[in-house]
């Protein structure tokens, strides 16, 4: 057939032109995902509070519940406010830390790049007496103090995690910051599969 023909003839540059597009078929999702390495970046919805479990309160009779986030902004297009939300009361039942917990699932198709820069953006543009950035755990932090109030924001591969600290001393907010990003890194627990034999 000779109106084919010109399909069948050999280019030069071809081969090169295809593997070209292999490696940008290939780098488009592995870009995307570049800072999803989180344990539960990749969760809808996380039992925040059963992750948190071990955290130290700085005084009797504090008691921890799951409740729903009064102040994490919602981004337009995403499918939820946070993946999980736990807050800790004290021995009068003031609320005196609470934790918000945002995911790369639940705030699709932005990510929480986006999020934690539009709240970033809402800490820096409030007063605050004390603002400190970076210098802090996970990937990208900041911390603010106003009055009585502490707030740590962090960006930590995949999750963005809101702490803030009602009436609590600074030593143990930092501390406490610490602890809880150490404590969602740690890959949850598998339950044991038990295998009968008998009939």
């Amino acid at each position: 057939m000779p109106g084919l023909e010109p399909w069948y003839r050999r280019r030069s540059g071809a081969g090169l032109l295809l593997l070209a597009f292999a490696f940008a078929a290939l780098a488009a999702p592995l870009w995307y995902f570049r800072n999803s390495d989180h344990p539960l970046s990749g969760q809808d919805t996380v039992a925040l509070c059963e992750q948190l479990n071990g955290l130290q309160p700085p005084g009797a009779g504090w008691s921890h519940a799951t409740g729903t986030s009064p102040g994490l902004p919602r981004l337009p297009g995403t499918d939820a406010e946070a993946a999980g939300y736990c807050i800790w009361r004290d021995a009068r039942g003031q609320v005196a830390f609470e934790a918000v917990l945002s995911t790369n699932r639940n705030t699709r198709p932005l990510g929480v790049d986006a999020l934690y820069e539009r709240m970033r953006g809402e800490v820096v543009a409030t007063r605050n007496d004390e603002l400190r950035e970076a210098d802090g755990p996970g990937e990208r932090s900041i911390r603010s103090r106003r009055g009585n109030s502490s707030e740590w924001l962090i960006e930590d591969h995949g999750i963005v995690l809101l702490l803030r600290g009602y009436r609590t001393e600074d030593a143990w907010f930092d501390h406490a910051a610490a602890a809880a990003l150490e404590a969602l890194r740690e890959p949850p627990a598998q339950s044991d599969i038990v295998i009968s034999t008998s009939s």
